[in-house]
């Protein structure tokens, strides 16, 4: 059997088109897949920025709060020794 120049032509342009495609599509797979990951990762980097300035924003109070609850504390064990004292 034999082929025409033109069938044989056609065959070897069909393959290469055919493997064109496939390396295209590896490769716009892989430059998602890596366009994703650093899009993620710009993400977790503002998002943890924002963190990071919300809670210097809320150190003064949160000091304040501490301050507080540790000045009762010492108040309430204070009068529980004093109270522990007179017995």
């Amino acid at each position: 059997m034999e082929y025409s120049e033109k069938i044989v032509v056609a065959v070897i342009a069909a393959s290469v088109s055919i493997l064109v495609s496939i390396v295209g599509y590896f490769t716009n797979r892989f430059q998602t897949k890596i366009s994703q990951k650093r899009f993620e990762r710009e993400l977790k980097n503002k998002y943890t920025n924002i963190l990071y300035e919300k809670r210097i924003d809320l150190y003064p109070t949160a000091f304040s709060i501490s301050s507080k609850i540790k000045k009762f504390k010492n108040m309430a064990v204070l009068s529980q020794e004093s109270n522990n004292s007179e017995f």
